[in-house]
């Protein structure tokens, strides 16, 4: 993502609740001891299969059902199908930052004939 470097994107990684991502984004949410679980919304369950944990500082999920895994990045570019850089800026307004515009399109040329 132009104009953030890897330690601003871990600190925005890490700035942003998962559990919090997760309701948001219509999943529920239920507490269980230090971690969280929840149904997981890339396959249909009935039971829990999502755990959510927080590794150095990292909001993470994995599912045991399917296997998807990831962070708070990963988790909007797989559920709301955002590019990387989209997903950076819709964590950014999630987290209450001011996100950077996305790029300006390129104009295209005009031919005369």
């Amino acid at each position: 993502m132009p104009g953030l470097d890897r330690y601003q994107l871990n600190a925005l990684k890490a700035k942003a609740s998962l559990s919090a991502l997760f309701q948001s984004n219509g999943v529920k949410v239920i507490r269980q001891g230090s971690a969280s679980k929840a149904l997981c919304p890339f396959h249909e369950e009935e039971t829990p299969s999502v755990s959510l944990s927080v590794k150095k500082g990292i909001h993470l999920y994995h599912c045991f059902g399917c296997g998807k895994s990831g962070d708070a990045l990963t988790f909007l570019q797989e559920f709301k199908e955002l590019s990387f850089p989209d997903a950076v800026r819709e964590l950014q307004r999630f987290s209450g930052e001011d996100p950077a515009p996305a790029p300006a399109a390129k104009p295209v040329p005009q031919h005369p004939f």
